[in-house]
């Protein structure tokens, strides 16, 4: 296994969804030999396991902080690490230092996120969202190569 992609987000509350529906449409577009493609609602410890050993990881998200539709790419390192028995959910850098502490290591990583205009309940994408979502699926393909 070479890549991960890992979209994360609620498909339930509108343009959160993004993350998944991305890795949706590149798991139809790659060869699941070389690219594991994971759905998720948040990103969780046990992620750390399938990042582990791999060259690069794409994460996937909404984002409240930009306008809507607006793509944005972060690469990433290892954030602090914190080994609170408890932890849920982590951000995708707390994931990268999982990994390290737990492994030695931490691949490569990206962030694509994107603007959401609305994240109320519901499952259809804003027509900003809408209209992003064949960019990040050819960008997040273009990482992968």
């Amino acid at each position: 296994m070479r890549s991960v992609v890992i979209g994360f987000g609620s498909t339930l509350r509108s343009d959160d969804g993004i993350g998944p529906r991305v890795a949706e449409r590149v798991a139809r577009l790659t060869n699941s030999s070389e690219v594991l493609v994971l759905e998720r609602q948040v990103l969780t410890p046990d992620l750390a396991g399938d990042i582990h050993g791999v060259n690069r990881v794409v994460f996937i998200d909404a984002s409240v902080k930009e306008e809507p539709g607006t793509i944005r790419e972060l690469w990433l390192k290892p954030d602090s690490f914190t080994s609170d028995a408890m932890v849920h959910c982590l951000e995708p850098g707390e994931l990268l230092a999982w990994c390290l502490q737990t492994y030695g290591s931490a691949p490569e990583a990206v962030l694509i996120t994107v603007g959401g205009r609305t994240f109320e309940v519901g499952e259809v994408l804003s027509v900003e969202v809408k209209q992003a979502l064949p960019h990040i699926v050819r960008r997040t393909l273009d990482l992968l190569r």
